[in-house]
């Protein structure tokens, strides 16, 4: 149950809660129930995260994550069935200033409000809110406009090749697996959660078809794996073994294969092992998956189909992945013959 009246931090719109209503019970808490709504352990990390952060917000103080227990109880005893309009502007101004302090980038700002969007709307649909002052609210929860330079790069072919080598270099069952990864990633456009839970029996090795169950938004997709990546796969599954179970199995310190799935955490420290073995740098799993999308588009592939390769739920977000234009950019400015010269003319 949530705490007495006494513990909360009044809010504006608290005499708008209806007379004689007591705090509500977990399972008609506006927050709780949205959080069990979302569609993934992520998200639902993700949300959970965010909705903390915007009680302890809401309740004047600083909102920290090594606070974990403070966290908890913030999300639990916030009164998010009284949010209406005027406690709702005071919210997204509240995640505006830790915007301006750059405590927050915009992205991050966004999210938090799209979490509060969600929340208001379960308290719509568990009559704490009328369908006119929900409308209000929703009006108050604008995203903030903003636009930045898109985060990460595409990797050339020889950095591609540079990655492969390090791992070819490699004869322990590490070298070999690290290399189906790097073609689950940058072959297939794969993220790193899709990544490590891909089963033996996803892969079709016959067809050259990958099948990702469960990816993003709980979307199943059909992924035809390209010659080089089919390679890369079929010499780890000649270590591996074709036993069922996870794809990409872990290997401890000793080079021995065990049966279980690589963490998210294990994709980062493999590709960092191997973007240092090849003399590289700045280059993260989510870098793979741009390359694998821009590739796809400067080769003149649908942008539909790259969208339902990449398992986007919109165009637009398959545009945000095209790096090419950065090349192109490149390419251009070679092109502008800036006269400079280390001696003067009359010299």
């Amino acid at each position: 149950m949530v705490p007495p009246e006494t513990a909360l931090v009044p809010v504006p719109s608290a005499e708008l809660l209806p007379a004689g209503m007591d705090a509500p019970a977990d399972n008609r808490n506006p927050a709780l129930v949205f959080i069990r709504g979302q569609v993934s352990p992520q998200s639902e990390r993700t949300v959970r995260a965010a909705l903390a952060t915007i009680a302890l917000l809401g309740m004047g103080q600083e909102p920290s994550g090594s606070l974990k227990e403070a966290r908890r109880t913030a999300l639990r005893i916030f009164p998010w069935w009284r949010v209406t309009y005027a406690e709702a502007k005071r919210l997204r101004a509240l995640l505006s200033d830790r915007m301006t302090a750059q405590a927050m980038g915009p992205g991050t700002v966004n999210k938090h409000i799209m979490a509060l969007r969600g929340v208001l709307k379960e308290s719509w649909r568990l009559g704490y809110l009328q369908a006119d002052e929900h409308a209000r609210v929703q009006d108050a929860l604008r995203s903030i406009r903003y636009e930045r330079l898109p985060a990460g790069r595409m990797l050339s072919r020889t950095e591609l090749q540079r990655l492969f080598g390090a791992c070819g270099s490699d004869h322990s069952p590490s070298g070999a697996r690290d290399a189906a990864l790097l073609a689950l990633l940058a072959g297939c456009g794969l993220r790193r959660s899709e990544a490590v839970s891909v089963g033996r029996k996803d892969y079709q090795q016959d067809a050259g078809d990958l099948v990702i169950r469960h990816g993003k938004g709980r979307k199943d997709r059909l992924i035809p794996v390209g010659p080089g990546s089919r390679e890369a796969i079929a010499a780890w599954l000649a270590v591996r073994g074709n036993e069922p179970g996870p794809l990409l199995l872990a290997v401890d310190k000793h080079g021995h294969i065990r049966h279980r799935a690589i963490t998210s955490q294990a994709v980062w420290k493999a590709l960092e092992k191997r973007v240092q073995q090849a003399g590289l740098s700045d280059i993260s799993p989510h870098d793979l998956r741009r390359t694998f999308a821009s590739a796809l588009l400067d080769a003149g592939a649908d942008l539909g189909v790259v969208q339902d390769l990449m398992g986007h739920a919109s165009p637009v977000t398959t545009r945000k992945y095209d790096r090419r234009g950065d090349e192109a950019k490149k390419r251009a400015v070679d092109l502008v013959n800036v006269p400079y010269q280390t001696e003067r003319p009359d010299a």
